[in-house]
């Protein structure tokens, strides 16, 4: 665990799975937002996994250690599977989750040309579906609506929020539900209408829009397993205050 606590501390991802680092501020937005797709994908879904496999060498290595002899080579040990391991998780590397969230839904915390778009769609859904059946959705559920697609844009300096739990029991309500999969469409047509577009932030909006509108249909707390994933909070990370205080060990 210290090792790996370390490299959390000094490392530039901020996390103690080097894969799960972030890329270059200047990569291209495409880059950035799959590579937070599964970072967070990742970071919720992580797991004890103990390979059946590992125990089986790690018995073959006892015994073959206990009948190594001077002279022979030593036995290998065997290395137990990263995902078997606890996940240690730094504010820094919320941050930089938070940070392509708002360079993909508001240009980095200002803009509201998507939200606006997304907002207008979602009039059109409910005009759509008025002329359709002779009568709208009740007027709650659309102001509920256009309040619920806020929730997955940043904006000025809203980030990710921690949401450690011993055990995940997410549950949505079945108007909720309905209300998710309403915005989920006009999400879906805001980014598909993107493709003749000639700004080119909305360009690259359509060109990553699979991992867009998961984004946009993602909550901004992170609910992962604190069972098996550590967050290092900021009094923690180097530069701290904390550092240089003095402590009193009881």
């Amino acid at each position: 665990m210290i090792p790996r606590y370390q490299v959390t501390l000094s490392g530039m991802s901020g996390c103690s799975n080097g894969t799960m680092a972030w890329p270059d501020p200047l990569s291209p937005l495409d880059v950035r937002l799959a590579t937070l797709r599964s970072n967070i994908m990742r970071l919720q879904e992580w797991k004890f996994r103990h390979d059946e496999t590992y125990f089986i060498k790690k018995d073959e290595y006892d015994i073959a250690y206990s009948s190594w002899k001077p002279g022979q080579p030593r036995p290998i040990p065997p290395r137990e599977p990263e995902s078997s391991r606890a996940l240690i998780v730094s504010t820094k590397w919320l941050e930089e989750a938070s940070r392509v969230a708002r360079r993909a839904t508001t240009q980095g915390g200002d803009d509201r040309a998507l939200l606006e778009d997304c907002l207008d769609t979602l009039s059109q859904i409910n005009e759509q579906q008025t002329k359709e059946r002779g009568f709208g959705p009740p007027s709650f559920f659309v102001n509920y609506s256009r309040s619920y697609i806020h929730r997955g844009f940043m904006f000025g300096d809203q980030s990710y929020i921690a949401g450690a739990v011993s055990e995940i029991h997410e549950t949505e309500l079945s108007s909720e539900a309905r209300i998710s999969a309403w915005v989920g469409e006009a999400i879906h047509q805001t980014l598909q209408g993107y493709i003749n577009t000639t700004d080119d932030w909305k360009k690259q909006l359509y060109a990553s829009r699979i991992d867009m509108e998961w984004l946009l249909r993602s909550k901004h707390t992170l609910l992962f397993d604190s069972n098996v994933v550590r967050l290092i909070n900021k009094e923690f990370m180097p530069g701290s205050d904390l550092w240089n205080s003095k402590v009193s060990l009881q």
